[in-house]
């Protein structure tokens, strides 16, 4: 028989191994390959050997994915089995599962599953073919994609003779990498095109992740995302918007990259009112640093493109719409309502407020020449008077910007400025703050104090028609111009001079006439130089010869910060520090009232923050931010820290908070310490109750243990009876023939009853009637064991005037007080407690008393 030898398990993995020329990797591009020569002349290579080795190199690696696949080793049984299963019997979840992990073992050794993928991204299933999609996203940015943009195999130095079947491999695979993304950017367009929005959104963002993480196809995948600026539903392109501007912030070198491709959706003929909108509101959405100078730039020069297509436009409908009229007559009239309506469209429009909001951002980063902005002047300022009036500030902030440079053109900016303020659509806007700021801003620049005099005139009788914020950012403004022109202190504090009025009578000579006519020119002469508030050019309103006495009606207005500002400007104190207009909104204030907490994050409506209102540096600006509510350096008003402050520390406009605050805080202690009060009253009343409770019990117990039972009138009597039936019966069993010593003891014993009853009836008020008897008794008891009751009666005690002694101190006490002068005695050898029988008789004579009466 023949020996079979062993095969060694060992020797078979190694040998297995070496089949691959590759060895399993998670990442791709990490392999080591072998160096290549350096320094080689370019030779050309033909089409033809660049076909051959492709083929070779595919050929390549389709047998190194199925050397991967046929070796056992390289997986475990159980792993093997397990990704079967679920590949065959699996829900479509566990497929994708399966696969993800196949390629992400070794994508270079998973050729087939990345086929798989893609085949069930292609379908026409919604649900299966974005979750695959969403898998091969994951795929390409943690495991498949390099850092880096891939190359085509045709780009790869095949020339080098030190290329191996290694190099061929490895760049087949990337030219398969390359053609293989291109393919999945094909499906996500197809997609991006969906009927139900939810695909379309899931598709931008997957757009957005890629070009965000990945070079790779970076041109198309900007092109993709850009294009959905223009999509029909409103969420889609301000999506698409708000993504865009995150690549900016993460990628500010694309800029200018980003703004071509949106240049070429927006102006592309074809191109929608949603694409030019969104597009627009992109761009002025972009931050600049100084080193954008070129970005702002091709804004600006956009912007004006736009302006001009858009006019362009209306005119061309304007034309259209003549050359289709008959009737003359009823063509001019009806040219002329269309023209007023469709420049108000375009004015009001929100594409031309983007377009100046835009144009205002990138004014100051551009370099662009002055007649650029000139020749577009006339279209700026018949916005100022068409359009709306937010609009309208936009356009005469653009138009300062070019009057600044420009003298000749300062005089037509004021005149339009001036009229702004009579404006009734300044009291609804929204702009109050920007408004104000553009206002400080040109009349700080004015070189003629006469013309800042009229505005602020005007500008403090409008006040009246305003709320608090922006009365309260006015009067800030006319104190920080104060500051620039000192001249204007006298204008506000100096009286206006009034002349008396003078009637006089026409005469009735010729020569009279002629001086009468000289003197009313003369006087015609004085009152054109009075103040004219309807003057169309501020300068010549003669604003100089009044003054602001309107502002003293603002000293009692209701509301605190604006009384004290007004009284601020009229004795000439500067309004520090610089007024935030939200702060004294009716909604901050209705923030404060219900003691509202502040919000963790101070988050500002609005897209980017850096591009939201903060706190004025510069003196003479105002602030006016939107939905910010209490701030974290706010105390809350029904807060102990509030209250506690000193009246002069807290701000005029939480006065009323704080006295409100104080006075509550005290009512509440008042309260807590009346209960407290009532508490301790309780109290001793309780422990009262309890004593009396006590008291009564001993006195019953010691009923008790009397020998024979009391007559109820006994505890009923009160205790100013029982010592006079004491004293009567005592004093009777000594008989009646006692001398007059012992009849003037009983008067003096009188006294000290009278005396102890009084004191009793102080110190316990609230004792029971049968107390003091009671406690007599009681000892009586326990003293009297052990004597026989005939010892006690025939005891007689005599009353004597030796026994007597009176108490000196207590007699001066009470005569030092203004009081009878009563003698308190002590009483000597008297016995301490009556016998049984006098007690007896006690009662039946308080028993025969009571009858003579009734009697």
């Amino acid at each position: 028989m023949k020996k079979t030898k062993k095969k060694n398990p060992v020797n078979n993995k190694s040998k297995n191994k070496s089949s691959l020329q590759i060895q399993p990797i998670r990442h791709w591009y990490t392999i080591e390959l072998p160096p290549l020569s350096t320094n080689l002349p370019e030779i050309p290579i033909t089409e033809a050997r660049i076909t051959s080795k492709y083929d070779t190199a595919k050929k390549l690696l389709k047998t190194e994915n199925e050397q991967y696949e046929a070796n056992p080793i390289l997986h475990h049984s159980f792993d093997r089995a397990f990704y079967t299963t679920m590949l065959k019997s699996g829900t479509l979840k566990d497929k994708i599962s399966t696969l993800s992990v196949l390629v992400d073992e070794s994508s270079i050794h998973a050729v087939h599953a990345l086929d798989t993928l893609m085949s069930m991204a292609k379908k026409k299933g919604r649900d299966e073919s974005v979750q695959a999609i969403d898998c091969l996203m994951n795929l390409m940015l943690e495991s498949i994609l390099p850092n880096r943009k891939l190359k085509y195999f045709r780009d790869q130095p095949l020339n080098d003779p030190k290329v191996s079947d290694k190099h061929l491999i490895v760049w087949a695979f990337e030219d398969y990498i390359k053609n293989y993304y291109y393919e999945l950017l094909g499906v996500i367009e197809t997609l991006s095109h969906d009927v139900l929005i939810f695909v379309r959104q899931k598709m931008i963002s997957i757009i957005f992740t890629l070009f965000k993480e990945k070079p790779e196809q970076e041109q198309n995948l900007m092109r993709l995302l850009v294009n959905k600026l223009g999509d029909k539903e409103r969420k889609v392109a301000s999506k698409t918007s708000y993504l865009i501007n995150q690549i900016f912030e993460v990628h500010p070198l694309r800029k200018l990259q980003i703004i071509k491709e949106i240049e070429q959706l927006i102006l592309f003929p074809t191109a929608n009112e949603r694409a030019l909108y969104y597009g627009v509101i992109t761009l002025n959405q972009i931050i600049f640093t100084k080193k954008d100078t070129e970005v702002a730039n091709k804004l600006i020069d956009i912007y004006f493109v736009l302006f001009t297509k858009l006019l362009e436009l209306k005119n061309k409908e304007i034309r259209n719409d003549k050359s289709s009229k008959k009737n003359k007559k009823q063509n001019t009239k009806k040219l002329k309502e269309d023209d007023n309506i469709d420049h108000e469209d375009i004015v009001n429009s929100k594409l031309v407020a983007a377009i100046l909001t835009g144009v205002n951002r990138a004014y100051k980063f551009a370099k662009v020449d002055h007649n650029v902005y000139e020749s577009r002047l006339n279209v700026l300022y018949r916005i100022t008077c068409i359009g709306t009036f937010n609009i309208s500030i936009q356009a005469l902030m653009l138009i300062y910007h070019i009057s600044c440079e420009g003298e000749s053109l300062s005089e037509r900016f004021y005149r339009s400025l001036y009229q702004s303020l009579l404006d009734p659509r300044l009291c609804r806007s929204s702009k109050h703050a920007m408004y104000l700021n553009l206002l400080f801003k040109a009349l700080k620049d004015d070189s003629k104090v006469i013309r800042v005099e009229a505005f602020i005139k005007r500008l403090i009788q409008i006040c009246g028609h305003h709320l608090p914020p922006f009365i309260c950012g006015a009067f800030y403004m006319i104190s920080e111009l104060i500051k620039n022109h000192p001249s204007l202190s006298y204008f506000i504090n100096h009286p206006e001079d009034h002349d008396d009025e003078h009637f006089v009578d026409v005469p009735d000579d010729d020569s009279d006439l002629d001086k009468f006519k000289q003197s009313q020119s003369s006087s015609q002469i004085i009152n054109s130089r009075k103040y004219d508030g309807r003057k169309r050019d501020p300068q010549y309103s003669n604003a100089d010869k009044t003054c602001i006495w309107e502002l003293t009606a603002f000293t009692n207005h209701f509301h605190p910060t604006v009384a004290l500002y007004a009284k601020q400007l009229l004795e000439n104190v500067s309004i520090d520090p610089p007024p935030e207009l939200h702060h004294h909104t009716l909604s901050h204030f209705l923030d404060r009232f219900v003691y509202r907490n502040p919000k963790k994050t101070d988050r500002i409506k609005g897209g980017n923050p850096l591009l939201q209102p903060t706190v004025a540096s510069e003196p003479g600006i105002v602030v006016m931010k939107k939905g910010t509510g209490i701030s974290k350096d706010e105390i809350n008003v029904n807060s102990e820290e509030f209250w506690r402050k000193k009246l002069d520390d807290v701000p005029e406009d939480q006065i009323f908070f704080h006295k409100y605050f104080t006075q509550k805080n005290e009512g509440k202690q008042i309260k807590k310490m009346k209960k407290e009060s009532d508490r301790t009253t309780d109290f001793l009343d309780n422990d009262q109750e309890d004593d009396d409770e006590l008291e009564d019990e001993i006195w019953a117990a010691m009923k008790s243990t009397l020998p024979v039972k009391l007559d109820s009138d006994l505890e009923d009597s009160e205790d100013d009876d029982e010592l006079n039936d004491l004293k009567e019966s005592y004093f009777s069993s000594e008989g009646e023939d006692n001398d007059d010593d012992n009849a003037d003891n009983v008067d003096n014993f009188d006294n000290v009853s009278d005396n102890v009853s009084d004191n009793n009836s102080d110190d316990d008020n609230d004792d029971d009637s049968g107390g003091d008897s009671g406690d007599s008794s009681g000892d009586s008891d326990d003293d009297m064991e052990g004597i026989d009751d005939s010892d006690v009666s025939d005891n007689n005690y005599d009353l004597k005037e030796s026994d007597l002694i009176e108490d000196e101190d207590d007699i001066m006490s009470s005569e030092n007080e203004g009081g009878p002068a009563h003698k308190k005695v002590k009483l000597k050898h008297l016995p301490t407690f009556a016998s049984y029988e006098d007690i007896v008789s006690l009662i039946n004579n308080k028993k025969n008393r009571k009858s003579s009466r009734r009697t």
